[in-house]
């Protein structure tokens, strides 16, 4: 569904991001780990048109290549991002939150209907705020808000940049679950996350990120296990 060809990337003659290559299969869990400056974020910019290459292809459905395409576009394609920080805009409220997913997509009236009732079953906590600014939610609240107006714009691959940043542990576990759920459903996610644990447990497959480069690859399960991968990011 997603390929990246040796990607480069840089901010002010800066590059950040070094000749990236990697590929996410259609109904895949693919992560991201690295530190903080690893260029995650970076790059998950990059795939959404925000930011642009100085090299490299961005490849959807095998030959569609999207490092010229505008990042409205980009959205209409079915690429949605779901930004490190969430993005929600705080002074409206919850519902009119939502409203921005489906409008994207230019919905008949019956079917944004039918996905709001699909989202209020999903996350019982946003109906009961739907009426409440989204800048009073509290912190997992305001994730499952940006998850779900993400996917109330329809998504054929979800980009999610650090979800379980700045959440206490257990709200960390019900983010997850809602990622598995997602995927569940047949939706494609590419995941950037700091928490490598969390991250490779729910993915299928996984690639280390280090100072722009591509570091190692592979199976989730068999990056748990990698010495390497457990000195730098899992510890004990």
């Amino acid at each position: 569904m997603l390929e990246v060809q040796n990607l480069s990337v840089g901010y002010d003659q800066i590059e950040v991001l070094h000749d990236i290559s990697f590929k996410v299969q259609r109904r895949e869990i693919v992560t991201l780990v690295g530190a903080n400056g690893a260029g995650k974020t970076t790059l998950l910019l990059t795939i959404s048109g925000i930011l642009k290459s100085s090299n490299g292809k961005i490849l959807f459905n095998s030959n569609e290549d999207l490092t010229k395409v505008k990042s409205h576009d980009i959205v209409k394609k079915g690429i949605i991002h779901v930004p490190e920080g969430r993005g929600i805009l705080t002074k409206l409220s919850v519902y009119e939150n939502l409203l921005l997913g489906v409008q994207i997509q230019k919905k008949d009236k019956n079917r944004i209907k039918d996905l709001m009732e699909e989202t209020f079953n999903r996350f019982p906590i946003l109906y009961e705020r739907r009426d409440q600014k989204a800048g009073l939610l509290s912190g997992g609240e305001q994730q499952m808000l940006a998850v779900s107006r993400a996917l109330l714009s329809d998504p054929k691959i979800l980009l999610l940049d650090e979800p379980s940043m700045g959440l206490a542990p257990i709200i960390v576990e019900q983010i997850y679950e809602m990622i598995r759920e997602i995927s569940k459903d047949g939706v494609t996610i590419l995941l950037v996350e700091q928490n490598a644990r969390k991250a490779l447990e729910v993915a299928d497959r996984g690639y280390v990120l280090e100072n722009g480069h591509i570091v190692l690859e592979g199976d989730a399960k068999n990056l748990l296990k990698d010495n390497s991968v457990i000195s730098a990011y899992l510890g004990n």
